[in-house]
This record gives structure tokens, C-alpha cells and sequence, in this order.
């Protein structure tokens, strides 16, 4: 596969990222997208990777890169949004970035990125159609995010609007948190449809997710 170049390789990526958490259907602007963000040898290694969480060895084994190159290559792309590295238990795992929720949000609140240029091209992928059709148009059940409680056991009756105090104590007793650039807002703001909330406003408390936002 490390043959492939050009578009063909893009091909192959926007396969990979399609067999991932969304579907995401091919077009000319996915490819648009998927040209500005990854280099070649980018997507040729995202195309080699495991679709799960797995170490720097695993991915030596299948890909043939030397760990040094390797492990800057992903250092790389984990800063940029397009791998997401996971520590766990102090041991590093990387698993490429999904669509929603990672290469769209990720990329949108990165500080050092052409956002005027990708704004453009995300709001055509999904005005387009095809994406939300691929994965809602057919009477699918599940949604991109759902609200679930979480208070130990769940039953039919189990019904709850989590009120202010609650949540305020949930945010306090997270141990860490991270605050970022809201996706949606900023994109907006390059197609000239700024509003009036702020921008950093993303909030994600504890667990693997906040590590990453915070190193990336």
C-alpha cells in the first residue's frame, strides 16, 4: 500500500476513516479536506494502522517504521487532531481520529491552522448531505450524542434534569479539566456567522480525553 499516491492514497484514507465511529462518504470535497490536513505519508500510515488503541510496537510491527520516525511521525498528527494518543496506566496507545467526535473538532480548535480555508470546506462536506444521510437518513435510532445518566443503575422510571447543584459538584470534584475553542462556533466564525457567546467555551473534565486535550 505505500505505493499509492496522490489521489489514490487519499482514496484509501477516506476508506479507513469511513469504517471508523461515523460514516463518511467519499466525495470530491472529503478529499479536499483530507488533502489540506494529512501529507501522504501521513495517510499512508493512518491506512496501515489499527482500528483500535495500540502501542508504538504494534503499529512498528505492521507498518515497518523505524520507532524513531514513528514516534515523531505520531507525535505529529496526535497534536494536529488526526491520532488520538491515549495514556493508560503509563503505557501510550494511539488509534486514529473518527470524523465527529476528532478530525472535525480537533482541527477546528487548534490554535495554528488554515480555519478560514477548512471552515469552507467542512461546511460544504456537510451541507452537502450525503454525510448526515449516510448516517441518519435511513430511520437510524442512534444520534451523534445522547445525554446519559450516570447515578449507578437505570430503570424505565429513571428520569432526571440534572440541576444546577449537581452539576456544579460534578465539575468540582474533577480532579482536572480542559477548556477549548468551541468547534462549531469558530467555524461559523470564519463563514462570517459570528454570534455573540464566546468561542472558548468547550469544557471536557477528567478521564483520557481531558490528557489528550491538554498535551495536544
Amino acid at each position: 500500500m505505500g505505493h499509492l499516491t496522490g489521489k489514490d492514497i487519499y482514496k484509501q484514507l477516506g476508506k479507513k476513516i469511513d469504517q471508523l465511529t461515523m460514516r463518511v462518504p467519499w466525495n470530491e470535497t472529503l478529499y479536499e479536506i483530507l488533502k489540506e490536513l494529512y501529507s501522504e505519508n501521513d495517510a499512508v500510515l493512518i491506512v496501515k494502522m489499527p482500528y483500535n488503541l495500540s502501542t508504538i510496537e504494534r503499529i512498528i510491527q505492521i507498518t515497518g517504521i523505524p520507532h524513531a520516525k514513528l514516534k515523531n511521525q505520531l507525535e505529529d498528527l496526535s497534536e494536529r487532531g488526526l491520532v488520538m494518543d491515549v495514556k493508560i496506566s503509563g503505557v501510550t496507545y494511539y488509534v486514529p481520529s473518527p470524523m465527529m467526535l476528532g478530525i472535525y473538532e480537533f482541527t477546528m480548535m487548534r490554535a495554528k491552522t488554515d480555519h478560514k480555508k477548512l471552515s469552507k470546506l467542512f461546511n460544504k462536506y456537510f451541507e452537502e448531505g450525503s454525510y448526515y444521510k449516510n448516517n441518519f437518513g435511513y430511520g437510524q435510532q442512534t444520534e451523534l450524542m445522547r445525554t446519559v445518566p450516570y447515578d449507578g443503575s437505570f430503570t424505565d422510571e429513571y428520569v432526571e434534569i440534572i440541576d444546577y447543584e449537581k452539576a456544579e459538584f460534578l465539575v468540582n470534584e474533577s480532579s482536572r479539566y480542559a477548556m477549548g475553542l468551541c468547534a462549531c462556533r469558530h467555524e461559523k466564525h470564519h463563514l462570517g456567522k459570528t454570534c455573540d457567546n464566546p468561542q472558548d467555551n468547550c469544557s471536557s473534565f477528567g478521564g483520557p480525553l481531558v490528557d489528550y486535550l491538554i498535551r495536544n
